[in-house]
C-alpha cells in the first residue's frame, strides 16, 4: 500500500515541471490553477496520513510479544 501511495503522489508531482517551464506565459491564471492543484494534492496527502496508511519509512507491521505491542 505504501508503494502505491508513493507512486501516486510521485506522478502527481511530475505535473509541476511543465507548469514551471511555461509559468511566464500563464501568468496569474496558471498560478491560481497550480494553487488549486496543490491544495487538492495536500488534502489527499493529509487524508492518507490521518488514515495511517503511510508512515514514511516505518514498516507497517505490528508484532505482539505478550501484552505489549511493538511497531517495527
Amino acid at each position: 500500500m505504501v508503494a502505491v501511495l508513493f507512486i501516486l503522489f510521485d506522478i502527481e508531482i511530475v505535473f509541476l515541471y511543465p507548469w514551471a517551464v511555461i509559468l511566464g506565459q500563464l501568468r496569474v491564471f496558471g498560478l491560481i490553477e497550480m494553487g488549486v492543484f496543490l491544495l487538492i494534492l495536500l488534502i489527499g496527502y493529509v487524508y492518507v496520513w490521518k488514515k495511517a496508511h503511510w508512515n514514511g519509512s516505518r514498516v507497517l507491521c505490528e508484532v505482539r510479544y505478550g501484552t505489549r505491542e511493538y511497531t517495527a
